[in-house]
């Protein structure tokens, strides 16, 4: 099928809450696993290990990004508005944590007036600021975890599909390529360099880093989300109002593939069973958006805190790390509490005001459901 534009989905949609459990599930696992809180409660363990781990927050929020990301795209087709959108989007709340970050690296004495100005805090401020977020020096790397906010490495993976997103659109529009084809093309391209780099690279090694942090291999996650965007016209019968059969084929899919025949755990490095496990995921994620379509407005009231939770939980859990605050479940409950309080001010105050800065053009159902999409 030849490449078509400005699909029409619904308006009222659940995306606003699915990213907030994304942001959550990754915060909830991240907490648990390094305030060692394995093996002191046989409920939570099974919740974290057999349930959330199942959902895991940054494929869901990739899958998530191609769906709207593209249509933010595709519905405006200008690159500078485009640009300026996607730079709101980021950048406000993510220089701000920063500020966060490097104050209480100042406070801990890890940033000094005397190495201020060195050519490795100076690169690291640089990377903060622009798009090499996992760029750590070595004078920091007694702190917390050894980075003061690893979550931050998606943020060059998502820089990449902001990129890769207009150039996608001119080569289907210019060359008039069956879309639907040349993505599978991509998709199935990342996914065998997903396994092959899960079967071969090690994870620590600098090839393995480096590889970690290019959209190469989780770029299969984003095309699945924007071939449902593309097909929507064709999919909505699948998944409007079909949370509950896509949610039974994934648990059952898992169920006996995952925990009962063990060929399969979640991960970012993937297998056959894991891709299937992704394509399902995907369908799950997608037939929640768009059941009970006004859940997520009535629970949240258009309040966004996902962003937020995702670029501040890094913060407080290597400040009470770096603190040696005694590991408990009292401990993830305050660290939680915290972490939502700062993505609501940061929503509030930073986020919101400038999402409202967008340039926004088209006529008005259409500028409506812009606004929807630019909120990723």
């Amino acid at each position: 099928m030849r490449f078509k534009s400005a699909v029409t989905f619904p308006q009222k949609n659940n995306f606003d809450l699915l990213r907030l459990f994304a942001a959550l599930q990754v915060a909830v696992v991240h907490g648990y696993e390094h305030f060692q809180l394995h093996g002191q409660n046989v409920v939570a363990d099974f919740i974290v290990q057999n349930v959330l781990v199942y959902f895991p927050g940054v494929p869901i929020f990739f899958a998530m990004s191609g769906f709207l990301i593209f249509s933010s795209f595709d519905r405006r087709k200008d690159l500078k508005v485009y640009s300026v959108n996607r730079f709101l989007r980021l950048y406000p709340g993510l220089w701000v944590a920063f500020l966060l970050t490097f104050s209480i690296l100042f406070f801990f004495r890890f940033i000094t007036f005397g190495n201020l100005f060195s050519g490795n805090i100076l690169s690291w401020i640089a990377g903060q600021v622009s798009f090499f977020q996992f760029f750590t020096p070595g004078a920091l790397r007694g702190y917390g975890l050894g980075n003061p906010n690893g979550s931050l490495w998606t943020i060059v993976v998502e820089i990449q599909y902001y990129a890769l997103v207009p150039i996608l659109h001119y080569l289907l529009g210019k060359f008039r390529l069956n879309w639907n084809i040349f993505l599978l093309i991509l998709i199935s391209g990342s996914l065998i360099a997903n396994i092959i780099f899960g079967a071969t690279v090690e994870s620590g090694s600098i090839v393995g880093k480096l590889i970690g942090v290019t959209l190469l291999p989780y770029l299969f996650y984003f095309l699945l989300g924007a071939m449902v965007y593309l097909n929507y016209e064709r999919l909505s019968r699948f998944v409007e109002n079909r949370a509950l059969i896509a949610g039974a084929c994934y648990f059952f899919f898992y169920i006996i593939v995952s925990l009962i025949a063990n060929l399969y755990y979640p991960g970012y490095w993937v297998n056959t069973f894991g891709f299937i496990n992704s394509l399902l995921l995907t369908w799950f994620v997608f037939a929640l958006a768009f059941s009970n379509m006004e859940l997520s407005q009535k629970l949240l009231r258009k309040n966004d805190l996902s962003y937020g939770l995702y670029i501040y939980h890094g913060i407080v859990l290597n400040f009470f790390l770096h603190k040696k605050i005694p590991f408990s479940f009292q401990t993830l409950a305050i660290y939680l509490l915290i972490s939502i309080a700062l993505a609501f001010f940061s929503w509030k105050l930073i986020e919101y005001p400038a999402l409202k800065l967008k340039k926004i053009k088209g006529d008005d159902m259409q500028n409506k459901l812009v606004q929807n999409a630019d909120t990723n």
